[in-house]
């Protein structure tokens, strides 16, 4: 492989590796969302007059997306005839963190004698304040991250320019011992210092 193909696989993976990154945060932030739609109308059901298990049933209906296999894995446990509160465990070990808050949410005020969807409310204000909050880490940790990137291809950038200006450039990178070991070193160094600029960043938002 030469020099040239050796960066521009480099480059690709990091693009790979931002829109991944990027991918999973969308990915987090949709499955946030589900989760306090899924709140707030079983709240409305249960204010409505029907119960928690109505709720539940009814909202299967209408939730077609990530949640839609917990919802039927809850109404199969409850036509086997388990209770409503052993369902909810069930699920509650799958699924993302928020659904996690929803059911403990809702196994509560299912015990409790209480207002259940004042329960609900609550768990659906949570949800919302955390999603506001990843939002906001997110916006202020944007920089540090471009900056992390701009940094990991800039050697490689510099490499391809340099081949690309003078040929013998590439030529002694990879026809010559020392210039393999050179361009080795240089790439791991660069993996290694973009593994601790994201180490670094992620502490800092934790």
């Amino acid at each position: 492989m030469t020099t040239v193909g050796s960066v521009v696989l480099g480059l690709v993976a990091v693009v790979v590796l931002v829109v991944r990154r990027s991918a999973d945060r969308r990915r987090v932030r949709s499955a946030g969302l589900a989760v306090a739609t899924l709140g707030g109308d079983l709240a409305r059901s249960v204010r409505s007059g029907r119960t928690l298990v109505e709720a539940l049933d009814d909202a299967r209906s209408h939730h077609a997306g990530p949640l839609a296999p917990h919802l039927d894995e809850i109404h199969t446990r409850l036509a086997r005839g388990a209770s409503l509160d052993e369902s909810l465990e069930a699920v509650s070990r799958s699924g993302p963190a928020s659904f996690a808050v929803l059911v403990r949410a809702c196994r509560l005020g299912e015990r409790s004698a209480g207002d259940v969807a004042v329960v609900l409310d609550g768990a659906v204000a949570s949800i919302g304040d955390e999603q506001e909050l990843e939002d906001e880490t997110a916006a202020l940790t944007a920089q540090a991250w471009t900056s992390v990137w701009v940094l990991a291809a800039l050697p490689l950038v510099g490499a391809a320019v340099f081949a690309s200006v003078d040929p013998r450039v590439a030529g002694v990178l990879t026809s010559t011992g020392a210039g393999r070991v050179c361009l080795l070193v240089g790439v791991a160094l660069d993996a290694a210092g973009l593994w601790c600029a994201g180490r670094l960043v992620a502490r800092t938002v934790r």
